[in-house]
């Protein structure tokens, strides 16, 4: 495992680009901390828009074949019902979401300029077992299990019956397979599970686990 900088790093990450020769790119890299974003403008600019430039850069030269950036539902700001369809068009309400859309309309422009393909997929609550619960400010499955794990009251905003579609890591691995197999060249593609919860029932399993793991 190797960490880098993507802003710093460039020269680094032009010899992988030339060495390697991809044809395809998955671009997974973000500081996903949207809550956070507003007060840390320069951090989320400089890592989740100048460093993906430098990606972008790099697919250009290298004659990369497609280049798949997973951006985030966090584009669409509050459109009516908090209902996001590909078709509506993003209003972000936080530097995250600026920062994400602004690579859209980027990587539009590379299309147009220099035939790069490209797809763009938006998941929706990915979670899966090597997640990070120890983030304050995302995922709210991880911030539940940190609390729980720690003794600390689960907070719940309104009455716990808001209603969250999960989608497990895997199957959004097999979904991004699809999209570079079957999708349409330029296409932007919502991502998201097939089954709703509860935020109420999603806090009784962790507290249960939990108690099963550690019975009092």
């Amino acid at each position: 495992f190797l960490k880098i900088n993507l802003v710093t790093d460039g020269d680094y990450i032009s010899n992988v680009f030339k060495d390697e020769q991809f044809d395809y790119v998955f671009h997974f890299a973000a500081y996903a901390a949207e809550g956070l974003s507003p007060f840390i403008r320069t951090y989320n600019y400089d890592n989740n828009l100048r460093a993906t430039a430098g990606i972008v850069n790099e697919c250009i030269k290298n004659d990369v074949t497609r280049l798949v950036f997973t951006s985030t539902l966090a584009v669409y700001g509050h459109q009516d019902g908090n209902i996001f369809d590909e078709n509506q068009v993003p209003k972000p309400i936080d530097p995250y979401g600026v920062a994400k859309y602004s690579v859209e309309v980027d990587l539009k422009l590379a299309s147009e300029q220099f035939g790069m393909e490209y797809n763009i997929v938006r998941p929706h609550n990915v979670l899966g077992k090597y997640q990070n619960i120890w983030d304050r400010y995302r995922n709210v499955i991880g911030i539940f299990i940190r609390k729980a794990l720690t003794g600390n009251p689960l907070l719940v905003y309104g009455d716990g019956e808001q209603i969250r579609d999960w989608l497990y890591v895997e199957d959004h691995a097999e979904a991004l397979f699809e999209v570079v197999t079957r999708g349409v060249i330029g296409e932007t593609y919502n991502i998201g599970g097939n089954n709703e919860y509860k935020n109420i029932d999603v806090i009784k399993t962790i507290c249960q686990i939990m108690e099963d793991l550690h019975p009092i």
